[in-house]
């Protein structure tokens, strides 16, 4: 069984009244009464007077356009039933009685009043000012961040151009010494093989060939020239300091004597001052050990010289400190090596050449002498 509605009592439906009832007066949202037909303020509640600055004898008969100006860019006559049409709130700048502009939202909603009395337009309107200002904070936060994200994109692009900008201007450094260096080279082999070619003679080419890697590869160089037995036949000492030079002279005299068969191979050895066998497989003889430790070499290369045969000598570049030989000194040092092997090889037919030329005459004056001492006789 259904229990009847409760009655409301007249006090209460009173509140319901849309005239100066006591719902009207307390509601927190201001509200304004427009009549439809003019766009005239006919109720005006305390909140109202609140938010808008005018209070009720002030703006009672005033269009509405006082308070909201942006209802003037609508159609004369339409503005109001424009409005009313839409679907929800709207936002507006509405104009304070002390000239402020108020950021509100406004809901209009159409009402005909009891008895025909006529068209209404009933706009409930909340202040949206600090709703507006954090949006705008908002915004300008947005704003700000996008800003700054783009200064940070614009930055790395930058810095990422001129990183890119630094490596090739590096890199066309770096071209452009390893050029520079190559022409060098180039220049240095070329200046060799013509100082070689200024002689064939022997000894000469040995002296010659002592002085080419100096200053560049080394501080001092000691050629031993091999015969086709592996016994040292001639050696020329080279040195940048003139007194450390004469103190190489004793070198020259150590000939034919055989190089250890470790020295002897196709590849180029590096040599250090804690590298005592490797000392020993030049400086075999107690002198010779006694004049390199007067050089105070610390490192050495020892390069072999190759020929169409057997190892036609062996190159030792020395330096005085830890020097690290890099794989170009090294490349360097070996074609040189090439370049001086041929040398060695040219002389060394050049002077077998001059022996048998010497040989020859020798031969061909004996018989030639002893045939006129018999005439004589």
């Amino acid at each position: 069984m259904t229990r009847p509605p409760r009655a409301v009592p007249p006090a209460a439906a009173d509140w319901l009244d849309l005239g100066a009832g006591w719902l009207f007066a307390h509601v927190r949202d201001a509200v304004v009464v427009v009549d439809a037909q003019v766009g005239t303020i006919r109720l005006w509640n305390p909140a109202a007077e609140r938010l808008f600055g005018y209070s009720q004898q002030q703006i009672l008969g005033h269009p509405l356009e006082l308070l909201m100006p942006e209802l003037l860019a609508l159609p004369n006559g339409r503005a109001l039933a424009a409005i009313a049409g839409l679907p929800g709130p709207v936002q507006l700048r509405a104009c304070h009685q002390s000239g402020a502009s108020v950021q509100i939202e406004a809901t209009f909603s159409q009402l005909t009043a009891r008895g025909g009395e006529g068209d209404f337009m009933v706009v409930v309107v909340r202040d949206a000012s600090e709703r507006s200002l954090a949006e705008q904070q908002r915004h300008s936060l947005m704003r700000e961040q996008e800003r700054r994200a783009r200064a940070e994109a614009i930055q790395i692009s930058a810095e990422r151009e001129i990183a890119e900008r630094r490596r090739s201007e590096r890199a066309l450094l770096d071209s452009e010494e390893q050029l520079q260096q190559a022409l060098a080279t180039q220049r240095f082999l070329d200046e060799a093989s013509n100082r070689l070619a200024g002689s064939i003679d022997f000894e000469t080419t040995l002296r010659t060939m002592a002085r080419l890697p100096l200053p560049r590869l080394a501080e001092a160089c000691i050629i031993y020239a091999l015969d086709e037995d592996q016994t040292v036949e001639g050696v020329a000492a080279s040195h940048l300091d003139p007194t450390q030079e004469l103190a190489l002279e004793p070198l020259l005299d150590h000939r034919r004597r055989s190089l250890s068969g470790t020295v002897l191979g196709e590849h180029s050895q590096l040599v250090t001052s804690s590298d005592e066998p490797g000392w020993n497989l030049v400086a075999s003889i107690v002198a010779e050990r006694a004049i390199l430790d007067g050089l105070h070499l610390r490192s050495a290369i020892l390069v072999p010289l190759l020929g169409r045969g057997p190892i036609l000598g062996l190159m030792l570049l020395g330096s005085t400190t830890d020097k690290r030989w890099a794989l170009a000194d090294l490349a360097l040092a070996e074609d040189l090596a090439r370049r001086c092997a041929l040398a060695l090889d040219n002389a060394r037919l050049y002077r077998t050449a001059q022996h048998a030329i010497h040989a020859r005459d020798q031969s061909c004056r004996s018989p030639l002498t002893s045939c006129g001492r018999r005439c004589r006789d």
